[in-house]
C-alpha cells in the first residue's frame, strides 16, 4: 500500500519523564527498529537517547512532558505520538507542528488525568477526530489472569478507567445506590 507521508518523516515520541523514556518508550521502540536501518541515535543530557536519525533521513524524537512546550514550538513533522495524557499546552505546540504536513497525532493513555482530552479529542464530534477506547483485555501481551490479580483490588471507578479505558473524571457522578426505578 501507499504511505500517507512520503519520506523522509518526522516524529515526535512523548514520556511522561526521561526515567520513562528510558525505561518503557525507548526499549520498545528498539523492538521495531530493524537492524542496519539507524544512521544515528544521539543520547541527551541524561543519558537517555533523545534522537534516532535512519538511513531514508527520516527523524524520531523522544521528548518529555516536563520538557518547556515553548521549546518545542518551530517544529513541523508528520506524526506525534503521545504516551499517556500530555498537559494541553505540551499537544498544542506540538500538534500546530503537525499542520504543516496534514499530520496526524496519537495517543495511548489511561485517561487518569488531563481531562481536557475526554472533551476536546475523544468527544469531539468533527470526523478528524478518532478515538478507539480499547478494554486492558485487548492488549495480547498482558496475560488474563495477572490483569484480574491487580482488578481484583480497584475500587468500581478506578477499575472502570484502568480496565475500559473510561476517564476517571467521570467516574461516580451519579450516586452509587441511586436505582433509576426507586430515584
Amino acid at each position: 500500500g501507499k504511505l500517507r507521508f512520503t519520506p523522509p518523516v518526522k516524529i515526535r515520541i512523548f514520556g511522561e519523564k526521561t526515567d520513562t523514556l528510558a525505561e518503557v518508550q525507548v526499549p520498545k521502540l528498539r523492538k521495531f527498529i530493524p537492524d542496519g536501518s539507524l544512521a544515528l541515535s544521539k543520547k541527551g543530557q541524561t543519558g537517555v537517547v533523545e534522537h534516532y536519525l535512519f538511513n531514508s533521513g527520516s527523524t524520531i524524537d523522544l521528548l518529555t512532558y516536563q520538557q518547556d512546550p515553548a521549546s518545542m514550538e518551530g517544529w513541523d513533522g508528520h506524526v506525534c505520538v503521545f504516551d499517556e495524557p500530555p498537559p494541553r499546552p505540551v499537544y498544542i505546540a506540538n500538534v500546530r507542528g503537525l499542520v504543516d504536513h496534514n499530520g496526524i497525532a496519537l495517543f495511548s493513555m489511561t485517561p487518569l488525568k488531563e481531562f481536557w482530552i475526554a472533551q476536546e479529542i475523544v468527544n469531539n464530534p468533527d470526523p478528524s477526530f478518532f478515538s478507539l477506547p480499547a478494554s486492558s483485555y485487548a492488549n495480547p501481551p498482558v496475560e488474563r489472569g495477572a490483569l484480574d490479580a491487580f482488578f481484583s483490588k480497584l475500587s468500581d471507578e478506578e477499575l472502570a478507567t484502568r480496565r475500559d479505558g473510561k476517564f476517571l473524571h467521570l467516574q461516580g457522578l451519579v450516586f452509587k445506590d441511586f436505582k433509576k426505578e426507586r430515584h
